[in-house]
């Protein structure tokens, strides 16, 4: 394909429409639509873009509650980007050093689909879903701000599994011959099994066909939806032919918190909120029954073996005007459960360090002593964990869906809308539901929140090796649907069109 088609492609990525918010088609919004850019007018276009630009918080309302004029601020976005940005470094904390010394250990990594953090009795809820992992959580460290990189199951537990944003790359044509967790480990002698629903791999499942082949490097893979008690006497049989001499790495999925939401007779919830949130809670605690079941087996059977409780997103009841998941990077869809409990991690300490699910890869990899592969994304984690550790930092997160990226650090959350380059700055310890943008009170906080996120994106595909991960940096942003870089991309075409010439 010549520069011009990928610059074409790069201006106008493909979209899906997997789990959106509803939006208004036809002859009525083409004629409303038309009507507004003729209005907008040639002459006017480009000073009114340009005073756009400088407007983030009208763009984001535009593009959230206004499907009409979301377009124009499309087409504003285009014809006059926000002014860019100067890189700014990536924080890139030290690496532990073996903090926490797990060599030989049993690992066992237990998933929930579409749990969010919040309806866990651990972070707070006030209703009984999760009397397991609560335990469990009095024996490790909690991470009060652990975010999942894409609110989709495929893409986070791929993301999770590899240690790096695979959203992203695979938009880019690369990715899918990442090695994971357990190709890592089976390398130095761990047995690995994995215990999941077909479903982890329903989104885009053509993107992720090798590592679905795979079965995510797992030798032992039990593929199959499972209640807990079924999905118990599973790893029991596992278990009772595992050699003794030889460490294991298990995974288990639990699927029961996402919808369609069931109400569970063993686990009743009623006067909520709303009979759906009654229903999830429900399903929640029939997922946190299964935590307990397999926790005490592997327990029971391989003494001293390293928990890790964590979910691949979580789950939307309106808080930003939509359903489910897929659609947005605000708390409720992408911040996630995570708790660690083993030998020489703290016990029952709560941090607030921003850290990632992608993390979760490269701080075992530490603590069991195993080097870490180039291309992993990733931070150890072993110094917040360790018992010994003091202060920590502000961490980063960064997660995204089609149209929306999100940049989290300490106590501040940057929600950007692609289409437009419109971006919010949240402060979640005085407004935990991300409602009330404080970008214009802090310029320039927001001015480095959004330089973090342009690195990080800046970032991907950059250690992938052949590929497009040579290509011009602004063909790679501009292939992962970001605007800003719109007049980059069309210096290319001209540059490539004048040389053709």
């Amino acid at each position: 394909m010549s520069w011009a088609g990928l610059a074409f492609q790069a201006l106008d990525p493909p979209r899906r429409a997997t789990h959106r918010r509803a939006r208004v088609t036809g002859p009525l919004v083409r004629a409303a639509l038309a009507a507004a850019l003729f209005a907008f007018g040639a002459a006017r276009a480009p000073r009114a873009a340009e005073r756009l630009s400088h407007l983030d918080n009208v763009r984001l309302v535009y593009l959230e509650r206004a499907p009409i004029l979301a377009h124009v601020v499309e087409l504003a976005a285009r014809l006059s980007p926000p002014p860019p940005l100067d890189d700014a470094p990536l924080p890139r904390p030290e690496e532990s050093g073996h903090a926490v010394e797990l060599a030989g250990r049993d690992i066992l990594l237990v998933t929930v689909d579409a749990l969010r953090a919040d309806h866990v009795g651990a972070y707070g809820y006030a209703r009984p879903t999760t009397p397991n992992l609560d335990r469990l959580a009095e024996g490790g460290v909690v991470f009060d701000a652990a975010y999942s990189p894409t609110p989709h199951t495929s893409y986070a537990v791929t993301s999770l599994m590899t240690g790096k944003y695979l959203r992203p790359l695979l938009a880019l044509g690369l990715g899918e011959d990442s090695e994971t967790w357990a190709q890592d480990l089976r390398h130095y002698g761990w047995r690995t099994a994995a215990f999941y629903p077909p479903a982890v791999f329903y989104i885009d499942e053509e993107r992720f066909s090798q590592l679905e082949l795979s079965h995510l490097g797992f030798e032992y893979a039990k593929v199959e939806f499972a209640a807990p008690a079924l999905r118990e006497q599973q790893v029991a049989a596992y278990l009772d032919g595992a050699p003794a001499d030889r460490p294991l790495f298990l995974w288990a999925h639990f699927f029961e918190p996402h919808e369609p939401y069931v109400m569970h007779a063993e686990h009743p919830f009623a006067g909520g909120p709303s009979p759906d949130m009654d229903a999830y809670d429900s399903e929640i605690a029939t997922a946190d029954d299964g935590i307990g079941r397999v926790v005490r087996l592997v327990r029971s059977r391989r003494p001293g073996a390293v928990v890790i409780v964590t979910a691949d997103h979580g789950e939307e009841f309106g808080e930003h005007g939509g359903r489910y998941h897929g659609t947005t990077v605000y708390d409720e869809q992408v911040r996630v459960p995570l708790v660690v409990v083993g030998p020489g991690v703290r016990a029952g300490a709560r941090m607030s360090t921003v850290v990632q699910t992608i993390d979760l890869l490269p701080t075992a990899l530490s603590a069991l002593g195993i080097p870490r592969p180039a291309r992993i994304r990733g931070r150890d984690l072993g110094a917040v964990l360790a018992t010994t550790a003091k202060a920590t930092d502000d961490g980063l997160a960064f997660a995204e869906t089609d149209d929306a990226s999100l940049i989290a650090s300490g106590d501040r959350r940057l929600v950007c809308e692609r289409r437009a380059a419109a971006c919010a700055l949240y402060r979640p310890s005085s407004d935990p539901l991300e409602h009330h943008d404080v970008s214009q009170g802090e310029p320039t906080e927001l001015a480095r929140m959004r330089g973090l996120l342009l690195a990080t994106e800046r970032d991907h595909g950059r250690y992938e090796g052949a590929g497009v991960a040579g290509w011009p940096e602004a063909l790679r942003r501009g292939m992962q649907g970001d605007v800003q870089a719109a007049e980059d991309v069309a210096f290319l075409v001209g540059f490539a069109a004048g040389r053709d010439l």
